[in-house]
């Protein structure tokens, strides 16, 4: 509350996006990246919540503002959780996953209590029969993108040092 622009209105994607990548820069490891995204996600989404409590946002723009916060993180998580992957089990050439949103970030109506409804897709070649990692890590690739998911899932929920992600 005593940094500047506390009280101003929350930022949009591109704001919050540019922000995040200074946070994350020198990051040395996947915990600390871990850590890193959850002490800035929390940080915007108590900043939300005093604007709520201080009637400085209504429901509505709480609501887009907490969707923008969690789009952002995951975006950001994203990437870094299929690099993490890669290390030990490669890719799976021409592969590629998604994340969708549902439920109340899909229709931008979030609220500080709000869990996230998430769909998990991918895609890949039907040429692709496993990773490209180290023969004794590749995977299959159905259990490939299974993996990848749970482990994206386990960096959203699993709680580090710095608390909850979202």
């Amino acid at each position: 509350m005593l940094t500047q622009g506390f009280f101003d209105p929350p930022p949009g994607r591109a704001e919050l996006a540019a922000e995040l990548d200074q946070v994350m820069t020198g990051v040395r490891d996947f915990e600390e990246t871990l850590d890193r995204l959850r002490r800035w996600a929390g940080e915007r989404r108590f900043q939300v919540g005093v604007q709520l409590l201080r009637r400085a946002l209504d429901g509505a723009q709480a609501g887009a503002a907490l969707a923008d916060l969690a789009e952002t993180a995951l975006a950001a998580l994203l990437p870094r959780v299929e690099a993490e992957f890669a290390r030990r089990h490669g890719r799976v050439p021409g592969g590629s996953f998604a994340v969708i949103g549902m439920g109340r970030i899909g229709s931008r109506e979030m609220t500080l209590a709000s869990d996230l409804d998430l769909i998990l897709i991918y895609d890949a070649p039907p040429v692709s029969e496993t990773s490209d990692g180290p023969l004794d890590h590749q995977l299959p690739v159905t259990a490939y993108f299974a993996r990848l998911s749970q482990r994206l899932i386990s960096a959203i929920t699993a709680p580090t040092a710095e608390g909850r992600l979202l």
